[in-house]
């Protein structure tokens, strides 16, 4: 039978700690956002809950946390939390393990309370208590989170030329850099990027070419890009080749033959859309004036964090285009939304 048990349990040593370091929440679908807890200020219980009458077990999640200080910005937020009947809920306690739920069924809060206090010693915090019904226990998410504003992947620009032996994606259209990462979530043996094999969570492209990431868990972040480089013209473009119409776009994974990129607005530095193009030597220094959001992928139909800049033509893959241009200096940088 499935509800054999399966294993015993081995006595620990004495290490074990108490308590909950951060509570993550979001609606189902949506980006998850952090709240840091004070010691001592929030519990996670699971009850059990069992009718051996009707052969019927299901659990019941409860997370108390509480807010320090009244503040208008933090009762709009509560005030939301109140309102939703579709939380997803990630605790990470203080020994370092993250539990889940609401994710079978929607978590809600139960109840809550915002006082003052009335002495100077006494607490002026918002508590909070949110709970779900499950089929099944709390469990240890596959993934944790990446929150609204994290920085997952950054690179840093250097001068070197492309190796064609070296890029993995060849023939690209995506300007080739010496790049390296750095990655906030990869140090923390909390929410690592990398999961120990050859294919990361979270990563860039391998082939240490391009400013292209892509990753194997999180299949619904929404991300946006930032840019501020300097990339120069290799060499001259062929009178033949019409560079009007070459533009800067966002390749968004999908791999679909004769799929079409959207174009990145709001950026500036580009070279000049003109038909005979740059001419070797030439610089550009190309910044975004505002975040650009990653689109959806046209394969997918949902924001894969994935994906890279690339120059197009026709807005479309062009071989060999890369070989034009590399990267000299800055940063690219991808952050959650």
């Amino acid at each position: 039978m499935s509800c054999d048990i399966t294993s015993g349990i081995a006595n620990g040593c004495n290490t074990n700690i108490g308590g909950v370091q951060n509570v993550y929440l979001r609606n189902t679908g949506g980006s998850w956002y952090k709240y840091e807890m004070d010691k001592g200020t929030a519990s996670l219980v699971e009850t059990y809950n069992v009718n051996q009458a009707a052969s019927i077990l299901g659990f019941t999640q409860t997370l108390t946390i509480q807010l320090d200080k009244m503040e208008a910005a933090k009762q709009v937020q509560i005030q939301k939390i109140a309102q939703a009947n579709d939380l997803q809920v990630q605790v990470e306690t203080n020994e370092g393990t993250i539990f889940e739920f609401g994710i079978e069924r929607g978590g809600y809060m139960a109840s809550g309370t915002t006082t003052s206090g009335t002495a100077y010693t006494d607490a002026n915090q918002s508590e909070l208590v949110i709970q779900a019904d499950s089929k099944q226990s709390m469990t240890t998410p596959a993934a944790a989170p990446i929150n609204s504003g994290d920085i997952f992947v950054k690179y840093i620009i250097g001068p070197e030329a492309q190796d064609p032996g070296f890029n993995l994606f060849s023939p690209s259209a995506m300007p080739p850099f010496h790049v390296k990462v750095i990655d906030t979530l990869e140090t923390t043996n909390v929410r690592p990027i990398f999961d120990g094999t050859l294919s990361p969570k979270v990563g860039f492209n391998p082939g240490g070419q391009q400013a292209y990431y892509f990753n194997s868990v999180y299949t619904n972040l929404q991300a946006e890009v930032e840019f501020n480089f300097v990339m120069e013209c290799t060499q001259d473009f062929p009178s033949a080749f019409d560079y009007s119409t070459v533009t800067f776009n966002w390749f968004d994974g999908s791999f679909v033959t004769g799929a079409t990129w959207p174009t990145i607005t709001n950026v500036t530095g580009l070279p000049p859309s003109v038909p005979q193009g740059p001419l070797a030597g030439d610089q550009f220094t190309v910044s975004s004036t505002a975040p650009f959001v990653i689109p959806i992928n046209q394969y997918t139909n949902t924001y894969n964090a994935e994906g890279g800049i690339t120059l197009a033509q026709n807005n479309q893959w062009i071989v060999g285009l890369f070989n034009f241009f590399k990267g000299i200096s800055g940063e690219i940088t991808f952050r959650a939304i």
